[in-house]
């Protein structure tokens, strides 16, 4: 999530980025559309490999540092792990990464003992960070109202993060954490939380959720908050490693989005929210 004052926008390198953005939005939304409505295997391969490849970027944060994670058994586990949890299998993941903590920690007294603490646990928050939000997907996606579900994470998450970002742009005026993330606003968190809640609420209006829809309302109220402390700490994650975005070089994917990271940071904490909004009242098993 970017919210950039209207003034600072203007410039031609703000345009041609705000342009790409765009692009390759228009380009990767049908195929979100298209993967979600088709769910089972093709859903959970991208959920899959979206793990991985964030797990990768996260290893490679410490790179300016001289601090990497274990990408030869963190990748693997993150893997297996994530697997592990869509299938509903948690002594299984919990069983791979007690494993890979293990070999992880004594791999890194081996060959980087100066720095082993510190890569063990780049490697497994790198792990922990992006497995829970990967394989819960795929749990919600499995369930009988799986689309809904998935439909409305997206939707309170692009919802924050879309109107704050033009929110930001056109009312931005007071920092909102200037010390991690000078251009980020209030006004734009603001207008971002309060999209995020319409947004989650038509969603769940066109599903014909109305005669329950109070018991929803908790989850629309605590979601769009989530999304924009998520945005906070991936910014703050980068500027603790004093990167840019999280893309590695010769892998970014989503062009002018930056990396994997950039764009799950606030997805991933909407994800556990709602399912375990989910689970607490009831809705999936």
């Amino acid at each position: 999530m970017t919210t950039l004052p209207s003034t600072v926008a203007k410039r031609p390198e703000d345009r041609a980025n705000f342009i790409l953005r765009l692009v390759t939005a228009l380009v990767a939304l049908p195929l979100v559309v298209i993967i979600t409505y088709l769910g089972e295997l093709p859903f959970t391969l991208v959920a899959l490999i979206f793990a991985v490849l964030g797990a990768l970027e996260f290893f490679a944060l410490g790179t300016a540092r001289q601090i990497t994670g274990n990408y030869a058994v963190g990748l693997p586990a993150t893997l297996g792990i994530a697997l592990a949890i869509g299938y509903q299998e948690e002594w299984i993941a919990l069983l791979i990464f007690a494993g890979a903590a293990v070999l992880i920690g004594l791999l890194a007294f081996i060959q980087h003992r100066s720095t082993a603490r510190e890569r063990t646990l780049l490697t497994l928050l790198g792990i922990l960070y992006t497995v829970l939000p990967a394989g819960l997907m795929i749990v919600l996606r499995a369930q009988a109202e799986g689309i809904l579900w998935i439909t409305l994470i997206f939707g309170l998450t692009w919802g924050t993060d879309t109107l704050a970002y033009f929110g930001g742009r056109m009312l931005g005026r007071t920092p909102l954490a200037p010390q991690i993330s000078p251009k980020k606003t209030r006004e734009g968190a603001i207008i971002g939380i309060a999209g995020g809640f319409l947004v989650g609420l038509i969603t769940l209006l066109l599903a014909g959720k109305l005669p329950t829809l109070a018991i929803y309302i908790p989850l629309l109220l605590i979601a769009p908050p989530l999304a924009v402390l998520g945005d906070l700490l991936e910014s703050a994650i980068k500027r603790y490693f004093n990167v840019g975005d999280s893309h590695v070089a010769g892998l970014n994917i989503l062009p002018g989005h930056g990396g994997i990271l950039d764009r799950t940071d606030a997805l991933s904490w909407v994800i556990v929210a709602t399912y375990v909004y989910l689970l607490v009242i009831g809705m999936i098993r």
